[in-house]
């Protein structure tokens, strides 16, 4: 199978050079990284172990570096290789890698193309003691090459159905995983219907990232001029969600007279468009100086901390509208109520143990999160035990990172 695949890739070698040129060319690409593309590093192997964790993505980057925090800290002499996809997911890596690891150990770079070549050169310049995929990255070649430890491993309903399609193809390289530990009992099952017999459900890492954090003098500082309002936070929206905010308020002050909506923009460039919009103090306007009237907007970078800290209710942007939606572990993690609209796609995964467990509520129209929001901001009983019910669930679903760093652990003294 592995030469088929091998004469897959040199039929459409030209169409994926041509691809790759387009992604230099619009800026998707660095052509100063793009050896790396081609397997070939201007950074030497440093000596001593080294693993190997591959994450494609910008969200399966941020969900590995628990893992790494753990790694780290039980052995500081390990060497960690990063790798991923995009230049977003590099870029965020090199910041996040340098406050975990200041000594340099773990680094990153963007992963090769699977073609063989290109895998070789990788792993001869490497050669890594262990490899980590993330997730669902089956790439034939590195499968074959890296015999990779699988961790956080999921399969979609899609995916599932068209493994089972071409199981006859995709088996001999599944049969390379040495350990795998899925997200869910679910995809534990379908992966060992796929013939991974090994697998089994072990939990979710995003759930072990850290509280976001916050700056305490301002937090104080907003603290002391929203006083005891109740306080409803929109957080990430998009254009047009904003109107949908707007018109659950307005429901909201019928009984809620005192009520204070954040709206927080994803993108913060929006912000003096949105108090046009809505004519609301601005805060990248009005540091120091705000008002907090009914709807404020906060359009600053690095704060959401501290406005998921004042929120009595925070409703999720980009589920209100087919975008979606946005983290909701984020406020979750600070224990407070979490409301979402009704297209939460981009996070199926973690969407059913958060809904199973009753700490994350989604709602399938504007009326039915008026009322969700409603409930929470006037009830302070039910506020209340919403929060030290979340308190109590966060705890028990976390901890993969750490059994997942146990196993790596195991498999590099093997």
């Amino acid at each position: 199978m592995i030469w088929l695949y091998r004469f897959i890739w040199l039929l459409f070698f030209p169409i994926i050079t041509v691809f790759m040129l387009w992604r230099i060319l619009t800026g998707k690409e660095r052509i100063k990284d793009f050896p790396q593309r081609l397997g070939i590093s201007n950074i030497r192997r440093p000596k001593g172990k080294l693993v190997w964790i591959h994450g494609a993505s910008v969200g399966e980057a941020i969900s590995i570096l628990p893992l790494i925090r753990k790694l780290t800290a039980t052995d500081p002499k390990l060497n960690i290789l990063v790798t991923s996809g995009t230049r977003t997911s590099v870029k965020l890596m090199r910041i996040r890698l340098k406050e975990i690891s200041p000594n340099g150990k773990a680094f990153n770079q963007l992963v090769p193309l699977d073609f063989f070549p290109f895998v070789w050169l990788f792993m001869l310049h490497w050669n890594p003691d262990l490899t980590v995929f993330i997730e669902s990255e089956f790439w034939p070649e590195k499968m074959v090459a890296a015999k990779p430890v699988l961790l956080n491993a999921r399969i979609s309903d899609r995916s599932f159905s068209r493994y089972k399609k071409l199981k006859w193809f995709f088996f001999p390289f599944l049969k390379n995983l040495k350990d795998v530990i899925a997200q869910r009992e679910e995809d534990a099952l379908r992966l060992q219907e796929l013939g991974i017999k090994q697998a089994i459900a072990g939990g979710n890492l995003k759930f072990d990232a850290k509280p976001l954090s916050c700056d305490e003098e301002e937090m104080a500082r907003v603290i002391e001029r929203v006083g005891a309002r109740p306080v409803m936070v929109a957080a990430s929206t998009h254009p047009g969600e904003e109107n949908i905010v707007l018109k659950i308020h307005n429901k909201l002050l019928e009984d809620i007279p005192d009520l204070l909506t954040v709206i927080v923009p994803r993108h913060p460039h929006r912000g003096i468009e949105l108090e046009k919009q809505l004519r609301a103090p601005c805060r990248s306007q009005k540091i120091g100086r705000t008002n907090f009237t009914d709807i404020y907007i906060a359009d600053t970078l690095g704060e959401m901390g501290i406005w998921y800290r004042l929120a009595d209710v925070v409703i999720i942007g980009g589920s209100l509208l087919p975008i979606g939606g946005h983290n909701p572990l984020e406020p979750l993690k600070l224990n407070t109520v979490t409301l979402t609209g009704p297209h939460m796609f981009n996070f199926k995964d973690m969407l059913p143990i958060l809904k199973k467990e009753g700490i994350l509520l989604t709602s399938k129209n504007f009326e039915e999160l008026t009322k969700q929001a409603h409930k929470y901001l006037s009830d302070d009983n039910e506020h209340k035990k919403m929060r030290e019910k979340i308190a109590s669930v966060i705890p028990n679903i976390s901890g993969t990172s750490k059994k997942a760093a146990e196993l790596i652990i195991k498999n590099i003294e093997n």
